[in-house]
């Protein structure tokens, strides 16, 4: 990252809080980076310092998720490491907690959409963040059954919002929480209505294909691949730093669906574009069918 206004850091392990903050670090201009929940490794710490000592006017570093994700000794290490300092701590309760404190953080007047995934659908969440992060929308993190009550207020308290993606199928948000959105239209003082659609495939990798969709085709000049986590959820975390790019992400490992190659070629197909791979482990395959598409 050429400049930067702040740091957001994600525990390792706290995949869904990271893709919770992907559009704030894009609100706060900040990079995310990741560290252990005990201690900042050294690489990420020496990042952390040249951002601090490059840029004007960055002072903040903002923790997210409780101290079970990233602990008061990270916390300390910071303030001994860089003496000047602000430390801000973005948590809650929860995973959906958490996700609405971090949208609170971000002034959302002027921002018209709107994506809510489940808590246990990092996947999906993964494919969208990079189309938040574009559009300066939140992303919601909701319970399986219903949104929360403070995620209700969220809704009808942010009155620009008219469009919600509940991106998943039911296996991880049932059409209860689409219900919810709805009738947070109709709570609010000026009684708008809110458009909430579902947006999901058969599997990830279909509900992937149709976020990729979702793009502005004519115009895209890069296109991401990364891991698609189904079998370690882990491997998400090397697409997490590249969502902040805003770029269109394939997620597969081993292999890519018809849907995806379908997608990938729609944007393809009036444009040059660079294909950028984000960490090691993808097959050949997948690689060898999107190449292919620009022939």
């Amino acid at each position: 990252m050429n400049n930067a206004n702040g740091v957001v850091l994600v525990g390792k392990d706290a995949i869904v809080d990271g893709l919770s903050a992907a559009p704030f670090a894009k609100y706060k201009n900040s990079p995310i980076l990741l560290t252990e929940k005990d201690n900042i490794p050294l690489v990420v710490m020496e990042e952390i310092k040249r951002i601090f000592n490059n840029y004007n006017g960055v002072d903040t570093i903002y923790l997210i998720g409780g101290k079970d994700t990233i602990s008061d000794k990270v916390y300390n290490q910071l303030v001994d490491e860089l003496k000047k300092v602000r430390i801000k701590r973005i948590s809650g309760k929860d995973r959906y907690d958490t996700s609405i404190n971090i949208c609170n953080e971000m002034d959302l007047s002027s921002v018209n959409n709107a994506y809510v995934v489940g808590g246990y659908g990092e996947v999906d969440a993964m494919s969208v963040a990079p189309l938040a992060v574009r559009q300066s929308a939140p992303i919601i993190v909701s319970p399986k059954d219903g949104l929360t009550q403070d995620e209700k207020y969220f809704f009808e308290s942010n009155e620009s919002i008219t469009n919600v993606n509940v991106i998943g199928g039911r296996a991880n948000v049932d059409t209860q929480v689409m219900l919810d959105v709805k009738n947070c239209g109709y709570d609010r003082n000026s009684n708008t209505n809110i458009k909430v659609s579902r947006v999901s495939g058969d599997d990830r990798q279909e509900t992937n294909a149709k976020i990729l969709e979702m793009f502005d085709k004519s115009s895209e000049e890069n296109i991401v691949i990364a891991k698609d986590g189904m079998n370690n959820k882990s491997h998400l975390v090397d697409s997490l730093g590249a969502s902040m790019l805003g770029y269109p992400m394939v997620l597969g490992t081993n292999d890519i669906k018809m849907e995806q190659i379908n997608a990938i070629g729609n944007i393809v197909k009036d444009n040059t574009c660079n294909l950028i791979q984000v960490g090691n482990g993808i097959g050949y395959d997948i690689i060898r069918k999107i190449v292919n598409l620009y022939r």
